[in-house]
């Protein structure tokens, strides 16, 4: 049995910057049962890299996205990692006119969040609109500056090399089958290996909740399935230079339908937001690309449905069932030996990554002093 200071589970990108944070000054060993870092939630996602403007300003996602923003922006400039800041419009569409002052109302209430959580953003008319995205109808709406988009396969990629430079081991193929208090530690087996660890982290991500139960914890996770369109852009002609949000509605599990300018140059349609029982359901029963044209065509009305090709699809886990945001849980096990549950670590989690490593890192000092 090899005895290290920390086992983490999971090489997502929170695991990775997990990795990359403590391997300082620990022994660190990152256990993933898949065979690269980040395949699965890291990657399947818009690759935007938030404000916080639609988030609750008091909440630990608001706290960590604001902090993670600036972390990353600074990441992606010394390690090479593609990033740029193309700028969110919040928009009402043209025929939301008969629902204006509820659209309006909430549009006023994101102004607030801004102003309280000192995020720059600016009123967009229908035609300062249309000269930053000239293919984009709307009646107005909000322009949020700071926003980018990211490349999510090479940030984590970057993550994983900086860990390793640190010092940080990491295992794949390696999906964790146990975990028990031995003495003042942690055991942890996998089929082909077994760790001693003063500390556990569970960055397990869709699997957070099964990792927690087999070393004795009690949560819950629930599931929605995002799935993404492609505009073909040779045969719709169609541009895009930043993102494109509808306002957002309360009670809805996410964001709504929106269109992201990719940093590899493509238009993203999407996510939903679609309940699923299990990660079993991932690719099954794939929502028809007119329910998306629904929704796209209300901001890009040249769009046809003949223009959208299936692209991807990635799964947010969640804590539980609720009408709109439910706020990561970190929970530092109570006793010793330590363990760190993070459950529900969804968008924005590609945002907070670097934050949320701070606060875990910074939370552990705390309780080892």
């Amino acid at each position: 049995m090899e005895k290290v200071s920390v086992v983490i589970v999971g090489a997502g990108v929170v695991g990775c910057a997990l990795a990359k944070n403590l391997a300082r000054d620990r022994t660190v060993v990152v256990l993933e049962k898949l065979g690269e870092p980040g395949l699965v939630t890291s990657r399947r996602n818009s690759g935007v890299i938030h404000s916080g403007i639609h988030l609750p300003p008091d909440s630990l996602k608001a706290r960590l996205a604001r902090r993670g923003k600036q972390l990353v922006e600074e990441h992606c400039s010394r390690h090479q990692v593609p990033f740029s800041k193309v700028g969110m419009h919040i928009l009402v569409a043209r025929e939301d006119f008969w629902t204006l002052w509820p659209e309006l109302g909430r549009l006023i209430a994101m102004l607030r969040r801004a102003s309280t959580q000192r995020i720059p953003v600016r009123l967009a008319s229908r035609r300062a609109v249309r000269e930053r995205e000239p293919f984009v109808e709307c009646q107005f709406g909000l322009f949020i500056p700071a926003v980018g988009i990211i490349h999510q396969g090479r940030f984590v990629e970057s993550l994983e090399r900086e860990a390793r430079g640190a010092g940080a081991r990491f295992v794949y193929g390696s999906a964790v089958q146990a975990a028990a208090r031995n003495g003042g530690s942690w055991r942890v087996c996998t089929r082909d290996h077994e760790f001693e660890a003063e500390c556990v982290i569970n960055a397990a991500g869709l699997n957070a909740a099964d990792v927690a139960k087999l070393a004795g914890f009690t949560y819950q996770q629930v599931f929605y399935r995002g799935e993404y369109y492609e505009v073909d852009r040779q045969a719709s002609g169609l541009e895009l230079h930043g993102l494109v949000y509808p306002v957002h509605r309360p009670g809805r599990p996410g964001l709504g339908v929106h269109l992201t300018a990719t940093i590899d140059g493509r238009i993203l349609v999407g996510p939903n937001a679609k309940p699923i029982a299990s990660l079993d359901e991932a690719d099954r029963d794939l929502t028809p690309a007119e329910e998306f044209h629904a929704e796209a065509v209300k901001f890009l009305p040249g769009l046809r449905v003949d223009h959208l090709r299936w692209a991807y699809a990635g799964i947010r886990p969640k804590p539980r069932h609720a009408a709109g945001e439910v706020d990561f849980v970190i929970r530092f096990e109570p006793g010793s030996p330590r363990f760190v549950n993070l459950i529900g670590i969804e968008s924005p989690g590609l945002t907070a990554s670097l934050a949320l490593a701070e606060h875990v890192r910074r939370g552990l000092d705390e309780r080892l002093n």
